[in-house]
């Protein structure tokens, strides 16, 4: 079965890549240092690989990075196999897009046009739904409302027209 990587593995990828960046050594350098191949060390600033906790461990220790990133990056890597919730329903959510939801801390939008998907209220979703006529006009209870998206910020900018 091919690895296909989770949005964590690909993080943790991204931050082998600039610590070893940082330090100024190229792939051969690395793999040289630690005795592994040069595609090895590629392989998992790629995410072509499943990271295993103690390689990310030695590559740390030879980045020389401190305690607190360095458990972190470790525990990145242990968590990099773990699939979300949403991989039960592939038949329903394609792509990555869920996952990538998932992971955000932050969500920055911009629509010069429409009140932001997570700052509608039920009435102004039913307005623009309406008004696209991508829907059948017909009244719902109004115990159907929106999910609540916590632990996320939203910064949109609204124009005038928008928010008539």
């Amino acid at each position: 079965m091919t690895y296909r990587p989770t949005v964590r593995g690909r993080r943790l990828a991204r931050e082998l890549r600039k610590l070893r960046d940082e330090q100024g050594l190229t792939l051969q350098e690395v793999a040289d240092r630690l005795d592994w191949s040069r595609a090895t060390v590629s392989r998992l600033e790629t995410s072509q690989t499943r990271p295993k906790p103690g390689d990310i461990a030695d590559i740390l220790d030879l980045y020389g990075v401190p305690s607190p990133d360095r458990d972190a990056l470790i525990t990145l890597a242990r968590q990099a196999g773990q699939r979300g919730w949403w991989t039960a329903y592939q038949d329903v959510f394609a792509g990555s897009y869920v996952a990538l939801e998932d992971e955000a801390s932050h969500i920055r939008t911009w629509d010069p046009q429409l009140v932001h998907g997570l700052l509608q209220t039920e009435d102004y979703s039913r307005a623009v739904i309406t008004a696209g006529r991508c829907c059948p006009r017909t009244r719902r209870s109004s115990a159907a409302s929106p999910p609540a998206r916590s632990g996320r910020r939203c910064w949109t900018a609204p124009t005038r027209r928008a928010s008539r």
